[in-house]
């Protein structure tokens, strides 16, 4: 995946960013997080449910 969310230190708010690169988020994709994992998803060319699924296999492959 090429782009992914992070939370916003000190806020409820969640981000798009490059992947490996949370230190600078993509302007405009400031929102709630269910609204930042749509917009990550579309930005990724996926459907959310095929984005989410990605990013916990991701999960999965980076803890072993």
């Amino acid at each position: 995946m090429e782009y992914t969310v992070s939370k916003e230190k000190g806020s409820s708010r969640y981000y798009v960013h490059r992947a490996g690169n949370p230190k600078n988020p993509i302007p405009g994709t400031f929102a709630p997080k269910k609204r930042a994992l749509h917009t990550a998803a579309q930005m990724n060319g996926m459907d959310f449910k095929e984005y989410m699924k990605a990013r916990k296999e991701e999960k999965v492959n980076a803890e072993t």
